[in-house]
């Protein structure tokens, strides 16, 4: 996930976000000790019979944003 807001780099926020893309199943070491860098990542499993997002809307109490998400 890019250009995540550092406030979000928080595990459980993390698992929840990634949970609109399919199953997490392990947050990268990196992402989980709130190493900041350009992105968090997060092992998720995916169907890929169903619809592959390049970006997703988090929804927060305090404002709306946009995460782009990249697959390796």
């Amino acid at each position: 996930m890019h250009e995540l807001p550092q406030e979000y780099w928080h595990e459980h926020i993390c698992l929840e976000i990634s949970r609109a893309l399919g199953t997490p199943l392990i947050i990268d070491s990196a992402t989980k000790n709130q190493v900041f860098g350009d992105y968090a990542r997060i092992l998720v499993d995916i169907e890929f019979s169903c619809h592959v997002f390049n970006e997703i809307m988090e929804e927060q109490d305090i404002y709306d944003f946009k995460v782009e998400v990249s697959y390796e």
